[in-house]
């Protein structure tokens, strides 16, 4: 099949838009969390703005509610909202999450020593003293974690952290607030820059990714406070140490299908087997996740999440690794919004291949 010109020109234009805009990001990565941060709480906050506009319509306020004022008080309210939270807890993680790193080399040592059993035959088969085999992991979990502790007060004391800690701060609220007051107009702008010939499948698709992108957003923050609120509870109730820390990270690290879950685990059974002197109380600690996983997999996700969003965990674990890899903390946070795109034009494209005749031959 060959192209048109104008096909072939569109389609180098489109790919020349899609490189230098890749380029920019990747120069600019340095600059952009307050950008990225401002335009997601933006997106978040739109529909909020609309019905407080809706709203002032219905009760004759139109005057007071303009959209300034609507965008003002979503702002006001999502700062409160997150200040409070940040106010309630971080003193509380704070001092756990300390306390954890602090113990993580005895939690280590317990959990060598309840294993010794297992290891010992096979270290006498290769004539190796179990003991200094301790000694050596426990000196290099220690040296880890020096080195990292070390390595996160040099980072946090770095002028650049400093400058971004300031940037997120500042700049954040300010680029909100101004794509929040004119997201409708933005929107009115950039549909009419869209080519006229395909405007409408453009704006499709459009449709499509912001119905995917929002659902899984919606669905899988209401999975991770679920899961959050079960684990901190559960864990608080069987009497494990640092089990709010523990089931609150486990909630959010649970918007990475698997690797949550999975890292909550290790850290509550090593926790656990260094704290209760019987394996009835970790059987509970493991009985916990294995009901989260349930309640994730069959109650949860499908209720909350759907399969009508068409992200498999899979591909957001990549987009998520590959995001970090490419564009650091910027990158995490566009994976996903990255891999919602390419999931709805990738299944265009192959609906547009079932339907030419290279799929179904000429006749």
């Amino acid at each position: 099949m060959v192209l048109r010109a104008d096909k072939k020109l569109a389609v180098w234009f489109w790919a020349s838009i899609a490189i230098l805009t890749l380029g920019a990001l990747y120069i600019l990565q340095d600059i952009l969390l307050p950008f990225v941060l401002g335009f997601v709480i933006a997106y978040l906050l739109d529909p909020v703005v609309d019905k407080l506009g809706k709203l002032g319509k219905r009760k004759g306020w139109r005057k007071i509610f303009s959209r300034s004022t609507c965008t003002l008080i979503a702002l006001a309210i999502f700062t409160t909202v997150i200040v409070s939270i940040i106010s309630l807890l971080v003193p509380v993680l704070q001092s756990q999450v300390r306390s954890i790193v602090q113990s993580f080399p005895q939690y280590m040592s317990n959990f060598i020593e309840l294993i010794r059993p297992y290891y010992e035959p096979f270290l006498s088969e290769v004539s190796q003293d179990p003991a200094s085999i301790k000694d050596i992991a426990g000196k290099q979990m220690t040296t880890a974690l020096t080195i990292l502790d070390g390595a996160f007060g040099k980072v946090i004391e770095s002028g650049s952290v400093l400058l971004s800690l300031f940037s997120v701060v500042i700049v954040t609220p300010i680029v909100s607030y101004y794509l929040l007051r004119d997201w409708d107009g933005i929107v009115a702008k950039v549909d009419g820059w869209l080519p006229r010939e395909e405007a409408p499948i453009i704006r499709q698709q459009i449709r499509l990714i912001d119905d995917c992108l929002s659902g899984f957003v919606r669905g899988q923050g209401m999975v991770c406070l679920c899961l959050g609120t079960f684990y901190a509870t559960v864990l608080s109730i069987i009497g494990l140490e640092f089990g709010l820390t523990i089931g609150l990270f486990t909630g959010l690290m649970s918007f990475v299908p698997y690797f949550g879950s999975g890292l909550g685990l290790l850290i509550s059974m090593l926790v656990a087997v260094k704290q209760f002197p019987d394996w009835f109380s970790v059987g509970l600690v493991l009985g916990t996740f294995i009901v989260g996983q349930i309640l994730e997999g069959y109650v949860l996700s499908p209720r909350l999440v759907g399969e009508r969003v068409g992200l498999h965990a899979v591909w957001i674990i990549f987009a998520l690794m590959a995001g970090g890899s490419l564009f650091g903390f910027v990158g995490i946070l566009l994976a996903v919004p990255v891999a919602a795109t390419l999931g709805v034009l990738f299944r265009f494209i192959i609906d547009q291949y079932k339907d030419s005749p290279i799929y179904r031959g000429r006749k």
